[in-house]
């Protein structure tokens, strides 16, 4: 992905853990098989050419809750994965998310079905 919304997805067993990470400038988060499962549903869910700007929809991630919408700021419409933090001293949107263009939101569809099937690959690779 192009321009100044560069962003890269990769999965990578790390210890015994196969991950996705998806990364943007100094944002990186990663999820499990069942996380990305969950976040490729919301993403493959939204029509390129009909979106709205609203909630898709969100998952756990231990304590935190990972919120996939589309939003516009400053006339930029974009495509964001937002984390939210709930603990006894904060409760509010933490530092990890990740925000792409809404014209890009097709190719994220594509290379997210890919990377779901180097999950399978990966897995069914470790246990030969």
């Amino acid at each position: 992905m192009a321009g100044n919304s560069l962003v890269s997805l990769e999965v990578k067993q790390i210890k015994s853990e196969i991950l996705l990470l998806i990364s943007k400038s100094d944002s990186k988060i990663s999820f499990n098989y069942a996380q990305a499962k969950q976040l490729n549903e919301i993403i493959q869910s939204i029509d390129p050419e009909k979106y709205t700007l609203k909630e898709y929809g969100k998952f756990s991630k231990w304590s935190e809750i990972f919120k996939i919408s589309i939003s516009e700021f400053r006339g930029i419409k974009s495509l964001q994965i937002r984390e939210r933090l709930q603990s006894p001293t904060y409760s509010g949107f933490g530092k990890q998310w990740i925000a792409l263009p809404t014209y890009k939101l097709k190719e994220l569809q594509m290379h997210l079905k890919t990377s779901m099937q180097e999950f399978i690959d990966i897995s069914s690779n470790t246990k030969e």
